[in-house]
């Protein structure tokens, strides 16, 4: 009998040969799914528009982007994302600044 394979998602069943027996054996192998599959979604976040770069941003990343016109506005929808990360971790040093130095601060003898 030959090698047949079936497969599904997460596993695999093959039918191994035989020569000794009228059963055929089978290997079954699981794969295991490690991460599920994100698919990435452009969100629009009403707090871009707060920041002064963000109309420049726009223009920057579509005037750099190519292809069709869905094709460019997935390339500016990634770059504003990607643009947007480094604007917020960015701020979080910054507030994580000065909360320490408000420690610091509070830690200091009243003055007379």
């Amino acid at each position: 009998m030959e090698n047949v394979e079936e497969s599904m998602a997460d596993l695999s069943i093959e039918h191994l040969p035989h020569s000794f027996s009228d059963h055929c054996p089978l290997l079954v192998t699981t794969i295991p799914i490690l991460f599920p599959i994100r698919v990435w979604h452009f969100r629009f976040e009403a707090s871009w528009l707060l920041e002064e770069s963000c109309e420049a941003e726009v223009q920057r990343l579509w005037t750099e982007s190519d292809g069709s016109v869905p094709e460019r506005l997935k390339q500016v929808g990634l770059g504003l994302d990607s643009w947007f990360r480094a604007i917020k971790k960015a701020k979080k040093v910054t507030t994580k600044g000065l909360r320490d130095r408000l420690a610091q601060l509070c830690d200091l003898p009243p003055h007379h």
